[in-house]
């Protein structure tokens, strides 16, 4: 099983969503927050743009992480994955790239895994404050709502690292 919750975009939102399953049930999970925003009923006709684009985006996320096989994500890890707006050049799935990311700065937490050439992963505000179709990953520690150290990093990059970009 694999939990996957959606929010609008609030760093609170994310972060604490999927805590409990992860933590207490040992359910693996992914929070989905999208910068594009707007309220609509379940049964809204037509589907927002947005609503499809995103959707398309989880579950392109989600199948790559299940076709990877079990363990799905290393234990007490949740992924925080942040979708940018769907807006101009960005308004189909497929023009999106997927970064890896951290949840937060890190100026007194360890390094994080080698990748792109560097041991300090951007920040998912960084990828969201670029300009481009980006969704940011970053792998959380459900105890305390950071990031995860570089060992669990390391396992979830190698389940995802030929679907990620590097961005400077």
């Amino acid at each position: 099983m694999l939990e996957a919750f959606c929010h609008s975009q609030t760093i609170e939102g994310d972060i604490n969503a999927p805590g409990l399953p992860v933590t207490e049930e040992g359910i693996p999970a992914i929070a989905f927050s999208g910068a594009s925003t707007g309220n609509t009923a379940f049964n809204t006709s037509p589907v927002p743009k947005r609503s499809l684009v995103y959707a398309e985006l989880a579950t392109t996320l989600v199948k790559k992480i299940v076709d990877s096989g079990k363990p799905y994500l290393p234990e007490d890890v949740y992924l925080n994955v942040n979708f940018g707006k769907v807006e101009g050049k960005c308004t189909d799935a497929s023009q999106f790239q997927w970064v890896l990311t951290r949840i937060n700065t890190g100026l007194l937490s360890e390094r994080d895994t080698e990748w792109c050439g560097e041991d300090r992963l951007l920040t998912e505000t960084e990828i969201a404050l670029k300009s481009g179709c980006y969704a940011s990953i970053s792998v959380g520690d459900a105890a305390d709502k950071t990031t995860a150290d570089a060992a669990r990093q390391k396992v979830v990059l190698g389940k995802l690292k030929d679907m990620l970009v590097c961005v400077d």
